[in-house]
């Protein structure tokens, strides 16, 4: 319970950080939006790389560790980039090198729920697929007409990653819903949970940055990056419930059960 409190009071504090800045006027959010990611990212790197070195390879536990682990620093690596490009260098960081990164950190996603789904697979039903893929679908298709049919004038890069952030957005979404339904029914734990809520938050935050970039009122620390901002928090309190589970076990895999 306070491990839920805690969440919330911090991504209540996000937020009311965000939108004072706004209110102090667009260059102070510009500022607190590149600053505000540091610390997130950088909490969630460290926290992974911990439950890493705690699982280290042994199992499919482990490497699934691994593979979020690559996500962590890719996407602290992207947002740092992101900050030097707009702060330091001064120079319009979408579309920049910081997309390699952010793209990079999708891929070790994806394959981070594949290796740790592997072990929930027994519950999870041929519905719950359905209906999860069909969700995933209709929620991708008209963001792929906004961002790309009312945008056709946007050409190069910026056009293609604004087929593929809802692409891969859809992709990771599938587990994420099924994750919100086994949650319902008690089958998965706090972590698959602050996970799933982080992915729907990632996913809604990267529709809103992709509809206000493409017609030019997005600004870093626009209210979108709310969102985005929240998906890092929540993928730190997943990360950090696990941790707290096994801690105090001399036998990190005394308890499969506990891994969901």
């Amino acid at each position: 319970m306070r491990l839920k409190i805690t969440a919330i009071l911090t991504l209540f504090s996000v937020a009311i950080s965000l939108i004072i800045a706004n209110l102090m006027g667009k260059e102070t959010a510009i500022l607190v939006g590149n600053l505000g990611y540091t610390p997130i990212t950088i909490s969630l790197t460290a926290l992974t790389m911990i439950m890493t070195i705690k699982f280290r390879a042994k199992s499919t536990h482990g490497i699934a560790w691994i593979m979020f682990l690559g996500c962590a620093i890719s996407w602290m690596v992207a947002e740092h980039v992101w900050s030097v490009e707009e702060l330091v260098l001064h120079v319009k960081p979408f579309p920049s090198s910081a997309d390699i990164f952010y793209v990079l950190g999708y891929l070790f996603l994806i394959l981070f729920v594949i290796y740790y789904l592997k072990v929930v697979k027994k519950a999870i039903t041929k519905k719950m697929i359905l209906v999860s893929v069909a969700t995933s679908v209709a929620l991708l298709l008209p963001s792929l007409y906004i961002t790309l049919y009312e945008n056709s004038d946007v050409a190069g890069i910026a056009f293609l990653l604004a087929f593929v952030y809802p692409v891969l957005d859809s992709i990771v979404l599938v587990p994420a819903l099924i994750g919100i339904m086994m949650f319902f029914r008690g089958e998965v734990n706090k972590m698959w949970t602050f996970f799933s809520l982080a992915i729907v938050s990632l996913a809604a935050g990267d529709t809103g940055f992709l509809l206000t970039e493409m017609d030019g009122s997005y600004y870093t620390g626009h209210p979108v990056d709310i969102l985005l901002m929240w998906s890092y928090v929540l993928f730190s309190f997943g990360v950090y419930s696990q941790y707290k589970i096994f801690s105090g076990r001399k036998n990190f895999f005394e308890d499969k059960k506990e891994l969901r």
